[in-house]
């Protein structure tokens, strides 16, 4: 538990959404049992997270996990993310309650699906005609 309680005044604050970021890029993932809601966004340079913004509402062990995962994947490749598992996660912490491991889960999914859609929003962009233009202007 003590991981939680280093975090648990982000519930107050949390990392902000960042505004020059479009809402086609800000996901949204909710846990229909206990009613937590996460808001995720990532910012992306070449095959690395730039930076990672969200917003959550529900039990405070949600902001703390979102924290956690932005302090760690900040400047990490895209596939670190994406082959981040529970089992790390729990390795890298310590005992973490089972009933406070959705709260993990429910972070990661939204990392992953904000890093997923931002790699579709990047590969749609390069294939568009102003993207294409781009390009040969570099």
């Amino acid at each position: 538990m003590e991981f939680f309680e280093d975090f648990r005044d982000l519930a107050e604050r949390g990392r902000f959404l960042q505004a020059e970021l479009k809402e086609r890029e800000t996901i949204s993932v909710s846990n229909p049992v206990c009613g937590d809601k996460i808001f995720v966004q990532v910012d992306l340079e070449g095959q690395r997270i730039k930076s990672l913004g969200y917003q959550a509402h529900g039990c405070w062990p949600v902001f703390s996990c979102l924290e956690f995962l932005g302090q760690k994947f900040v400047g990490q490749t895209i596939e670190s993310v994406l082959s981040y598992r529970m089992e790390e996660f729990l390795s890298e912490i310590g005992c973490v309650p089972a009933s406070k491991r959705h709260a993990f889960s429910l972070s990661l999914r939204g990392l992953v699906q904000a890093v997923t859609k931002s790699c579709a929003l990047r590969a749609e962009y390069a294939t568009s005609p102003v993207g294409r233009e781009d390009q040969e202007r570099v």
